[in-house]
């Protein structure tokens, strides 16, 4: 299963600096709501299954660039590698 959160974050506190973001972000996850399609579950997907009678559930969580020099950076890193 794969899925994404709307709830925009960052490791050193810049989204700070980014309100329209954030409130956009929220704003679509209120809709969907709204909507009667929630998309904020990700979260809830590990239990889900587990709930489902599978076994040895695996959750991978990846952090995702969304600034363009970051990516050309993490990009050029993982060539020298």
């Amino acid at each position: 299963m794969v899925g994404v959160m709307l709830k925009v974050y960052s490791d050193d506190d810049t989204i700070k600096n980014a309100p329209y973001t954030i409130e956009c972000g929220d704003l679509l996850t209120e809709a969907s709501l709204k909507f009667g399609k929630p998309v904020d579950t990700p979260p809830l997907y590990k239990s889900w299954m587990e709930d489902a009678g599978f076994h040895n559930v695996k959750e991978d969580i990846y952090k995702v660039l969304s600034r363009p020099n970051l990516i050309a950076e993490a990009l050029i890193s993982a060539r020298s590698l």
